[in-house]
């Protein structure tokens, strides 16, 4: 039982971190086009 908490709150943990720098990519994705325009036809 203490084992599959411990394993639980590290995915979760591990889940946070990865949405972190998911959003925090977008964040800078967004950032540089509105910067740098993407020219289209």
């Amino acid at each position: 039982m203490h084992g599959c908490h411990f394993f639980c709150a590290r995915t979760l943990t591990t889940l946070a971190k990865v949405e972190r720098e998911r959003r925090f990519f977008l964040f800078c994705f967004f950032f540089n086009e509105k910067l740098n325009p993407i020219q289209s036809d």
